[in-house]
């Protein structure tokens, strides 16, 4: 997996979890025990409607890729870190 997170993503690839870093509007400092329930999230491919994601819960950090997946990584040694499990969709070919 660690080959397909953020940057550079090709076109037709799969199963490609992003880190993101969430911080807090108000001081800036990191954003922790943010729940699945909590994130919306949309994609957008050119010449097409925006897609909504729906956001799943992973059972861990290590969980296998599921489509929508979040889960914070560590909130103590990476406090604000999350694992975000992007919908192969968004990276299909063709568009």
């Amino acid at each position: 997996m660690a080959d397909k997170f953020a940057g550079g993503v090709k076109a037709g690839s799969v199963d490609v979890s992003m880190a993101v870093r969430l911080k807090k509007n108000t001081d800036n400092t990191p954003e922790t025990a943010v729940a699945d329930t909590s994130v919306t999230s949309r994609y957008w491919r050119q010449g097409a409607a925006a897609v909504s994601i729906t956001i799943v819960n992973l059972v861990s950090i290590t969980s296998a890729h599921s489509d929508g997946g979040w889960e914070e990584v560590d909130a103590t040694n990476a406090k604000g870190l999350y694992r975000f499990d992007v919908p192969d969709a968004a990276f299909a070919t063709g568009a």
